[in-house]
């Protein structure tokens, strides 16, 4: 059957929050190669069992099994992944092929459409429907070792393991993504939000305008906690993110024992005369005070992403893309944000200032070495990283 495209956005982002880039994948009814072009990034390899298709696809999968699955061994995986396939098979097989797979990966992920009779398409055999009577009544009676993973709602549900050691879609979290900022923002900035990848996650847009920074910063605390989201990302309205800005900042933050902060970083502005070139707005930690020469290098950082260390605990930061955990404003004494002028002339932004307001509450400040964000900065003729 032509694959269904509905909810399979929310379960790429449940395998990617679940399943580490590194994890071993197996596409059964690959067809035209769908999961791994929706999941490009992992290594997969594919069961087809008609052989036209097997010849498209061999360039996108590690190993092509040109095979009825159901008389297919095979090595263990990770995850399988069984798309519009068990609709295709009478009940005895899909029974037996789903009892083996079980002790074949950690998880599996089954797509079934309901009450969908359909017969041979395009001289393909296989594309006949052998269960077009499956309800989810039905489903659960012949399958009851699998639970629901994605309801859509609309006679198509993903199914997988019951009791598997990956978190349910139903463990989401609501994420605030707001932009403090006195202008617009810029086009290149809302596109970045607007194609982040969310993971399923309940995620709403605001921004704050027409107030300096530290005030707009303190009115999206206070909508944080007034809406009710467990996050918020502030995005500044010159930064550009990466599609998976956000689910890398939460993935630092899930072995925190108190949900904190964890930021991406980008260029850092200049400061007067000081030579900023290459400089980052993350401040090594044991500094003494804001400067460039305490500030790393994107080299440093991008060495840093490659050897694995992806959270750094840093002394403070820019704050162009934080992601910010709601305890952080209910245990911080307001105003959270706020830029002082010290009776010497220096300043401490309004970003910095939470930063050590936030130590003050015992929590570590982090870095994400792999969320690098572009700075579009106004100017960008100095941006050069050296």
């Amino acid at each position: 059957m032509p694959s269904y495209d509905i909810g399979k956005d929310i379960v790429c982002g449940w395998v990617r929050r679940n399943f580490p880039k590194n994890s071993r994948i197996l596409d059964v009814g690959a067809c035209d190669g769908k999961w791994k072009r929706l999941l490009p990034e992992y290594a997969m390899d594919a069961v087809e069992a008609w052989e036209p298709h097997c010849e498209n696809i061999k360039s996108m999968y590690g190993q092509v099994f040109c095979k009825d699955v159901a008389k297919l061994k095979y090595d263990p995986y990770d995850l399988i992944i069984f798309g519009d396939v068990i609709e295709h098979m009478t009940i005895s097989d899909a029974q037996k092929v789903l009892k083996y797979a079980f002790g074949k990966c950690k998880d599996m992920i089954v797509a079934v459409p309901y009450l969908y009779p359909q017969g041979e398409i395009g001289g393909n055999p296989w594309e006949v429907h052998k269960q077009p009577d499956l309800t989810a009544e039905i489903f659960a009676e012949r399958y009851p070792e699998l639970e629901v993973l994605y309801d859509t709602k609309q006679n198509y549900c993903f199914y997988h393991k019951k009791n598997s050691f990956a978190a349910l879609l139903n463990d989401t979290a609501k994420i605030l993504v707001a932009v403090p900022t006195y202008e617009n923002i810029y086009p290149d900035t809302f596109k970045s939000i607007y194609e982040l990848d969310k993971g399923g996650h309940e995620v709403d847009f605001d921004f704050i305008r027409g107030y300096d920074v530290a005030n707009a910063r303190n009115q999206i605390g206070k909508a944080t906690l007034d809406r009710g989201y467990e996050w918020v990302l502030m995005v500044d309205n010159d930064e550009v993110l990466q599609k998976d800005a956000l689910l890398s900042l939460l993935e630092t933050q899930e072995d925190e024992p108190k949900k904190g902060m964890t930021v991406g970083w980008c260029l850092s502005r200049p400061r007067g005369s000081a030579n900023t070139t290459g400089r980052t707005t993350a401040f090594k930690f044991g500094g003494k005070d804001y400067v460039a020469k305490d500030a790393y290098t994107a080299k440093e950082l991008r060495e840093l992403a490659s050897q694995g260390r992806h959270k750094l605990q840093i002394r403070g930061t820019g704050l162009g893309c934080a992601l910010i955990h709601r305890k952080v404003f209910e245990f911080m004494k307001f105003p959270w944000f706020k830029w002082v002028e010290y009776n010497n002339g220096s300043q401490l932004s309004e970003d910095l200032y939470f930063c050590e307001k936030f130590k003050e509450i015992g929590l570590p400040v982090f870095v994400d070495t792999r969320v690098s964000c572009g700075h579009l900065m106004r100017y960008i003729d100095w941006a050069k990283e050296d």
